[in-house]
């Protein structure tokens, strides 16, 4: 990527049809909200997600009843944080043929499927056309400008597990290693591990945003 003109680039889709927007319309009083996730291949996508305030055997007893492509188990109960496995998805090609980075959290929404993308802004059209020669309508975009600088950003903790987690390949396209690889690697379990990152993320994503003019 070009630090000099990275952007990030959230989307709303108009996707009412897909997992997502069906589980967050039918339990309309929970949340769900995707703390971490990845494609993994051409079409499966997985990742983390934290429920609250869900009946996860109605949830699994709808999925199952729709035929709906996601399937939930326990990750770290005590977090209401689960894995989740979604077996076609339509967005994983265009996401595989560019240079990108997704950015979490993203809460799910009945409305629309929300998709955050950190990439060169050069790359933007080779994003959004595929996304809109599926007839996929995008609702609402919005673009803010990204520059970085890593010096001084990290503790020394998580310089540790940062480079690491980059030599091992957790944010390669698709992804070498996946989390519970990576804690068995790092000897960190892995709802502490996944802390770590959300906060290195969170520092990277984070600093030094500018809305695009």
């Amino acid at each position: 990527m070009n630090n000099d003109n990275l952007v990030l680039l959230t989307l709303d889709l108009d996707m009412p049809d897909s997992w997502e927007c069906k589980l967050a319309d039918k339990f309309n009083d929970s949340s769900f909200v995707i703390r971490n996730a990845h494609p993994s291949g051409e079409s499966e996508f997985m990742g983390l997600m934290e429920i609250e305030n869900a009946n996860m055997s109605k949830v699994r007893r709808f999925i199952k009843e729709f035929s709906l492509p996601v399937k939930f188990n326990e990750f770290n109960p005590d977090e209401n944080i689960f894995h989740y496995h979604d077996e076609f998805s339509q967005l994983n090609d265009s996401l595989l043929n560019i240079d990108c980075v997704l950015e979490w959290p993203v809460k799910l929404n009945k409305k629309f499927k929300r998709l955050k993308v950190f990439l060169n802004a050069e790359d933007t059209d080779n994003l959004l056309i595929p996304i809109e020669d599926k007839g996929i309508d995008i609702l609402r975009m919005s673009k803010v400008r990204k520059s970085m600088n890593f010096s001084d950003l990290f503790t020394i903790k998580q310089r540790e597990i940062l480079q690491p987690t980059i030599n091992l390949g957790y944010y390669d396209f698709p992804r070498r290693i996946n989390l519970n690889q990576l804690s068995k690697e790092l000897g960190i379990s892995p709802s502490t591990l996944c802390v770590h990152l959300q906060k290195i993320e969170s520092k990277v994503l984070g600093s030094d945003l500018r809305i695009l003019q």
